[in-house]
């Protein structure tokens, strides 16, 4: 039996301790990670490019992205990589378009909880 590696994390978010709760609850679930952290369209493109990305957390927007232009990116030119949308609302999005245009789920900050479960689901066959 083979051990589990390390899941790789582009966490797409304006608001870095909102970023680092979502962190804390996953550690609590024991999930091993390492995360990245884009505040920009920039500084997201460029961890993409860089690769070894095994999924994308992204905020519906934030001060310097927009979370469906990211989707669209993502979607375009790294569609093996899984996009997990985190709000607290989907003011600009609804989440039923998000998930039709590629999104594996839309969850709420107010739910960290199923975060761990529902990366899982996603990354399932894609980590060896």
């Amino acid at each position: 039996m083979t051990a589990a590696r390390c899941l790789h994390i582009l966490h797409i978010e304006g608001d870095e301790t909102e970023a680092e709760a979502c962190w804390e609850v996953l550690v609590e679930c024991g999930l091993e990670f390492q995360v990245t952290l884009a505040t920009t369209q920039e500084s997201y493109k460029k961890v993409l490019e860089a690769g070894d990305v095994d999924i994308v957390l992204c905020d519906s927007c934030g001060y310097h992205f927009d979370g469906g232009e990211a989707l669209n990116y993502i979607r375009e030119n790294y569609p093996e990589i899984p996009v997990l949308f985190l709000s607290e609302v989907y003011a600009n999005r609804d989440p039923r378009l998000l998930k039709a245009e590629g999104a594996a789920d839309c969850l709420s900050k107010a739910h960290l909880r199923r975060v761990a479960p529902a990366i899982l689901r996603a990354t399932t066959g894609s980590l060896h």
